[in-house]
């Protein structure tokens, strides 16, 4: 089967592709003989190729470097298309290339071994998790009721001070036989 990145066909012969997808866990279990194992959320996929390009043809293996190392205006590497019926069936839409992009010579049969990888752009498990964190949270008004005449959840009013405190003639009898005591 053909791979195609935004239109253009990658070159070679005997080309083989392979999609891994990776489902992190985390073994739960510490030192007992449990299985439990820990979600750690879906990753995004990779696309592995391998395919040869005669000696003779050196203008493709150009045609090669020059896509896995295109940069776009931002200086991002550039985000392909993948057109590749593995892929489509896999879900894989969009990939970049990442990690490695190999090139062998293999004197035998005149041709290079070339092997790259591409990963996944904007997973569908990475649009879902940003379709979560778009979800806004309305809202809160504090529930209860008023304390000391305020609004629940108003500011609180300022340390009030002894000048600003009128007393009642009760009060202020109160206050002395408090000074008195001790308090």
């Amino acid at each position: 089967m053909s791979l195609f990145l935004n239109n253009t066909k990658i070159p070679g012969h005997n080309q083989k592709v392979s999609i891994d997808l990776t489902l992190a866990s985390e073994d739960m279990s510490g030192n007992s003989n449990s299985t439990a194992k820990a979600d750690k959320g879906d990753k995004g996929k990779t696309i592995k190729v391998q395919t040869s390009i005669k000696f003779v043809d050196a203008d493709d293996l150009s045609l090669l470097v020059n896509l896995a190392e295109a940069k776009d205006a931002s200086g991002e590497r550039v985000t392909y298309h993948i057109i590749n019926h593995t892929a489509n069936a896999m879900n894989m839409r969009q990939g970049f290339f990442d990690e490695t992009l190999s090139v062998k010579e293999n004197e035998t049969t005149d041709d290079w071994n070339i092997s790259f990888t591409l990963s996944e752009h904007h997973s569908v498990p990475e649009k879902k998790e940003a379709r979560k964190a778009e979800k806004k949270v309305t809202e809160q008004a504090p529930k209860g009721t008023a304390v000391n005449g305020q609004a629940p959840g108003a500011a609180a009013p300022a340390a009030v001070t002894e000048q600003a405190v009128e007393l009642t003639p009760f009060e202020q009898k109160l206050k002395g036989l408090d000074s008195f005591l001790g308090g």
